[in-house]
């Protein structure tokens, strides 16, 4: 955002990170509910239990203190704000397009792109242990996608 906001002699734009005005807010807000929840429940109920038979270890969460209702709030406000927002902006929005565009932007370099951002957001979890890296890195990819469509739709620039 900063890039964006200071950054004069560029020609990126807000759109040029995905960051388009939808038509139907309620639609885009209904459409949201429905992918978050549906991802959600894949990767708790089938993912995250292979996952971590698959690397005899489970997430860990401990660096997350909750011992009161107040903890838990707060968490969630910083889970929201720097996990929900500030990660997609730098990871979707930002390191996929300009490693797509770096690699000549095309359907392959978006691949690519959608690889590369997966591992590296998985990676940025590794205090969860390698089933949260792993967890976590198939959401990033899931998103990815999400984006990736997204931008194919309504034609969003580089």
């Amino acid at each position: 955002m900063v890039y964006l906001r200071f950054n004069k002699n560029r020609r990126e734009t807000w759109a040029s990170i995905g960051s388009v005005r939808p038509d139907n807010l309620k639609h885009l807000f209904m459409l949201s509910a429905l992918m978050s929840i549906s991802i959600e429940l894949i990767i708790e109920v089938f993912a995250n239990p292979s996952i971590e038979k698959l690397t005899n270890s489970q997430i860990d969460l401990s660096k997350i203190e909750t011992n009161s209702i107040v903890d838990y709030l707060v968490w969630i406000v910083i889970g929201f704000v720097l996990g929900g927002l500030l990660e997609e902006i730098l990871f979707r929005g930002f390191l996929m397009t300009r490693i797509s565009k770096f690699l000549k932007g095309n359907q392959t370099t978006d691949i690519n792109a959608l690889f590369l951002t997966s591992i590296l957001f998985g990676l940025c979890h590794l205090y969860q242990g390698w089933s949260g890296v792993i967890s976590t890195g198939i959401i990033g990819f899931l998103f990815g996608i999400i984006f990736l469509v997204y931008k194919k739709i309504f034609g969003i620039p580089y």
